[in-house]
């Protein structure tokens, strides 16, 4: 009946509505990490140094003696 259908589609509608909530809310967290500050500078992790490319690395085991 059509009054079976629209519960049908409704309870459907509500969890489509909290998965989108719970991805939204995920989205939030994971965007938290690009943060600006009200200047748009960034914030925070200025301490962090890079680390250095593996490639430019070389050990002992690394050269050729001729």
């Amino acid at each position: 009946s059509a009054t079976q259908q629209t519960a049908s589609a409704s309870e459907e509608l509500s969890a489509t509505a909290e998965e989108l909530s719970a991805q939204a809310a995920q989205l939030q967290e994971l965007m938290a990490f690009f943060r600006l500050a009200e200047d748009g500078n960034k914030v925070g992790r200025e301490d962090v140094t890079p680390a250095s490319p593996r490639h430019a690395r070389r050990s002992a085991d690394d050269e050729v003696f001729a």
